[in-house]
């Protein structure tokens, strides 16, 4: 069984998966092996760090909707060039 964070390069680099870092928690995540990758939400900055919780919450759903709407996209384009 691979690791939890370093085991998610080969599957994220390979195109089998996508990871999305939700940071919770202000915490030094930009020195994981994560910090490759987009954080959530919007810079990166923590959901307990914002004003308003509701909107760093509604900016997470958005960023994942706009991920799911990507990969929905691509994988209407690679059928249709089948």
């Amino acid at each position: 069984m691979k690791k939890r964070c370093g085991g998610r390069s080969n599957y994220t680099e390979e195109k089998k998966a996508r990871v999305i870092p939700v940071v919770v928690r202000d915490v030094n995540w930009k020195i994981a092996p994560l910090a490759k990758l987009q954080a959530l939400p919007k810079d990166g900055k923590a959901v307990m760090t914002w004003a308003n919780k509701d909107t760093a919450w509604k900016n997470v759903s958005e960023g994942i909707q706009k991920v799911a709407e990507g990969i929905s996209t691509a994988g209407t384009s690679r059928r249709r060039a089948r």
